[in-house]
């Protein structure tokens, strides 16, 4: 199994061509900058790229590994990348060893063959073995080896296995700092086990400890030298806690909370510190949403971080994956199992650092391994229909037996179908009442109760935007409010507009984004010249609204403006929140073309189809009937989408941005308040176009 599943993942990488990296997607991976900084003879340092000085960041091992593949076959060439690949997928492919071994001595043969086979040639594993240029793949199988080991030395207390277990415990320690979070447990589990069988502890677990400590010696001596300071292998933990504990957080890491400037200007070491102090003061000052923050952290810890559209998939079998273990976990316990303890100790310790930072799909791979056992021993276990039998000898009614059994498999398989079918006829009604209710109603109003109602919400979100000056941080909601001006004539809204026009927020002097800021609100403002770059396709996109205003001052590329204009290459949420947007302002500020009505109104009509399945009321539900009338569509609006939008206006005359607490997500909720501007901005608009731009179709909806 571990030769074919290196088979797998080597044929993927030369097939699909993996390995060719620009230089863009190698600066993706702080590892490898890392691992270029020691490769070109800078010592261990500046890990976002340029020249930021000495770090610590991340544990050392990894990156030196790169930097070894670097001075062997070139720096960031392919041949560096299928090296690291290629490293990659040898531990990917090994960890199918450890973990048949532990589930052949901690379950049965049948568990470690099939978990070994699952791991070999699960898409999730050879994923990070293949794509991801980071120490994911080792540390699942050195975790998975310490786990064997831990079992297969119980009660063994020969000093040169106790030796190699603290030079192996050194080694994750310097490859991934948070699995030393099990260390305690499979140590207190081995020197239990030593002493109630009267064999000495004491001297192997000491060895094992001096063993450690003295692998990482130079480590931590090379940081105190350094640094000034002790730190244990790296030191990017306030960095981490900052990012996810901040007035912006929402369980995830917010990058903005990273400034790279200010860490380069302070050094990484003062950098972390500040971070960490601003991360303490703000959990002092906030516990309660702390608390908030860490459950979420939690549940995305063991479901995914929250998608949208088609990824969510991924997010349920995520989910399922970890349910499936934890129900492993218990059947384990209730059966007794011996080794239940190391499981259980390694899925409660290991995660803890991650609850009060933020999680990662990829950080739950480490335990991966542990979780794919637990999994393979549920199913294989459920339902055991072995009987309790007796010799055939002494009872005999073995062949009595095969009929009882065969007639309780069928009643098993009968009832459990029928309680699948059941539950599927349920789930379905549920869907099919909240599709109903998403697109009709049951109660047709006047058109003079719509009228007066829209305008009650349009008056009251008025009020409420002039009074909120954070708007203005939010360009393409200043363009909003601008056209509402437009539209309107209100001089509320043109007061606001013009007091974002002078504020500092925009046409500052060296940036040149600033001077599109003003132009989306005032089509006559000048614009330099703008050359969309960036590191990756998605933070270009970003910047499509900027060409949509000014087409011959933006330099995009050929293939963005394929994209920008592509009718069917995107879908849900950036296909409505990023590519209709843009089409919508460049409808805006350029006129029909042919070219753009190409795009446009199948987009538009994709995202009309979204809106009729998608039942769950949040910002995007606004945001989409909004966007749709502004791609001039209001034929795709229906009118029970206006009517829940306006039925679920707060009466500050604002909207939430999840209106029962059920964001754009599946796993993406908000217990408490958060910024409203977004979703009141928005649904504000759309409001402004049915009275305004589209009257008729008022007409058409309500008599």
């Amino acid at each position: 199994m571990v030769l074919l599943g290196l088979v797998a993942r080597v044929l993927y990488i030369a097939i699909a061509h993996l390995y060719i990296f620009d230089i863009s997607h190698w600066h993706v991976f702080e590892m490898a900058n890392l691992g270029y900084s020691l490769a070109t003879g800078h010592g261990f340092g500046s890990p976002f790229g340029g020249d930021t000085g000495p770090s610590a960041f991340t544990a050392p091992l990894y990156p030196w590994v790169i930097s070894l593949a670097f001075r062997a076959f070139g720096v960031f060439s392919p041949a560096a990348a299928f090296a690291m690949l290629l490293f990659n997928s040898v531990f990917g492919a090994l960890t199918s060893w450890t973990i048949y071994r532990i589930a052949r001595r901690v379950f049965n043969e049948t568990v470690a063959v099939w978990s070994g086979w699952v791991w070999a040639f699960l898409p999730y594993s050879i994923y990070w073995s293949v794509y991801w240029l980071w120490e994911t793949s080792l540390s699942a199988f050195l975790l998975s080896l310490l786990f064997m080991l831990t079992l297969e030395m119980e009660g063994d207390n020969r000093l040169w296995m106790w030796f190699g277990y603290g030079l192996l415990w050194a080694i994750v320690a310097l490859t991934n700092t948070s699995m030393i979070a099990w260390l305690p447990f499979s140590g207190c589990w081995l020197a239990y086990h030593l002493h109630s069988r009267g064999k000495r502890f004491v001297v192997p677990a000491v060895l094992s400890a001096l063993v450690f400590w003295a692998t990482l010696m130079p480590w931590l001596a090379r940081d105190y030298s350094v640094f000034g300071k002790p730190i244990f292998v790296r030191d990017a933990l306030g960095m981490n806690l900052c990012g996810g504990n901040n007035p912006q957080a929402e369980g995830w890491w917010v990058q903005t909370y990273l400034p790279y400037g200010l860490y380069k200007q302070m050094g990484e070491a003062a950098f972390d510190s500040e971070e960490a102090d601003q991360a303490k003061d703000w959990i002092a000052q906030h516990p309660n949403r702390f608390l908030v923050l860490t459950f979420r952290r939690f549940i995305f810890f063991w479901s995914g971080i929250p998608r949208e559209g088609l990824q969510q998939i991924k997010n349920l079998l995520f989910l399922a994956s970890s349910l499936l273990a934890i129900g492993g976990l218990l059947l384990a316990a209730k059966r007794r199992v011996h080794g239940v303890l190391l499981f259980a100790t390694l899925l409660l310790s290991y995660p803890l650092i991650y609850y009060i930072t933020f999680p990662q799909p990829r950080y739950r791979h480490a335990i991966d391994p542990e979780l794919v056992i637990l999994v393979v021993f549920l199913i294989s276990s459920f339902p055991d229909f072995q009987p309790r039998r007796q010799s055939a000898v002494m009872s005999g009614h073995d062949a009595s037996e095969k009929p009882a059994l065969a007639g309780r498999l069928l009643r098993w398989m009968a009832t459990h179908v029928a309680i699948l079918i059941l539950l599927l006829a349920v789930v379905l009604a549920i869907v099919g009442l909240t599709v109903f209710n998403n697109n009709y109603s049951l109660h047709r109003r006047s058109r003079a109760d719509f009228s007066a109602q829209l305008d009650h919400a349009i008056e009251s979100s008025t009020q409420w935007m002039v009074q909120h000056p954070e708007i203005q941080g939010n360009p393409p909601l200043m363009f909003m409010v601008g056209d509402m001006a437009e539209m309107s004539g209100d001089p509320r809204l043109h007061s606001f507009v013009q007091s974002y026009l002078a504020s500092e927020r925009v046409r500052v002097p060296g940036d040149p984004i600033t001077w599109y800021y003003a132009r989306l609100v005032d089509p006559g403002a000048p614009v330099p010249t703008l050359a969309v770059t960036g590191p990756d396709s998605g933070s270009r996109r970003g910047l499509w609204v900027y060409y949509a205003i000014a087409p011959m001052q933006v330099e995009l590329s050929a293939a963005d403006r394929v994209d920008m204009f592509s009718p069917t290459k995107f879908s849900w949420g950036t296909r409505q929140h990023t590519q209709l947007l843009a089409l919508d302002v460049y409808r805006h500020f350029n006129g029909p073309s042919p070219q753009l009505d190409r795009a446009i109104n199948p987009v538009t009509e994709g995202v009309a189809h979204d809106g009729y399945w998608d039942f769950r009321v949040s910002d995007s539900y606004d945001q989409r009937s909004a966007f749709i009338l502004g791609a001039d569509r209001p034929d795709l609006v229906r009118s029970r989408w206006i009517e829940r939008i306006l039925d679920n206006q707060r009466p500050d005359g604002s909207w939430g941005y999840c209106w029962y607490g059920w964001c754009r997500g599946i796993f993406e909720f908000r217990l408490g308040e958060v910024d409203s501007a977004h979703s009141t901005v928005q649904a504000a608009w759309g409001l402004y176009m049915l009275k305004y731009r589209y009257p008729q179709w008022i007409e058409q909806h309500y008599r």
